[in-house]
């Protein structure tokens, strides 16, 4: 696992769109393979949602180490993953979903190592963001 980059260059919207879709494909524990997604009106569609939450996709992490990221989602992480509750994990939040999702999707869909997995993705991306706030300050590597 690479260290955190030495500067910060702002990203353009183009870049945080792409920043964006390597940290769904990360939480997602998703492949990176062009013909299994689809970008349309700026949402990525990912068509092999069995292939999710087997093992996360280790040539996305290094884009993290550019120390950009969303405000909103670092705060929802912080606060989901931190949390003394170990119902507020996001791991958690989905398998509540799932039991009530209208397309019936099951916990078994992932299964506990999947939903384990998430909670490894989320927690190897708040560290090397608590490694960027710390070489360079939330007003630096956050954006809105």
């Amino acid at each position: 696992q690479e260290e955190p980059a030495w500067a910060v260059s702002r990203l353009t919207q183009e870049q945080k769109d792409d920043l964006e879709y390597m940290l769904m494909m990360w939480l997602g524990a998703l492949a990176r393979s062009p013909d299994q997604f689809l970008a349309v009106q700026s949402h990525m569609v990912h068509f092999d949602n069995y292939g999710a939450m087997k093992q996360l996709p280790s040539d996305v992490f290094p884009y993290f180490n550019t120390c950009q990221f969303p405000r909103h989602l670092v705060v929802i992480l912080r606060f989901m993953h931190r949390s003394e509750n170990q119902s507020c994990r996001l791991s958690k939040q989905l398998a509540q979903a799932m039991k009530t999702d209208p397309l019936n999707l099951k916990e078994e869909t992932f299964g506990p190592e999947g939903l384990s997995l998430l909670d490894e993705a989320v927690e190897k991306l708040l560290g090397v963001i608590e490694k960027c706030i710390t070489r360079f300050g939330e007003s630096i590597i956050l954006y809105d």
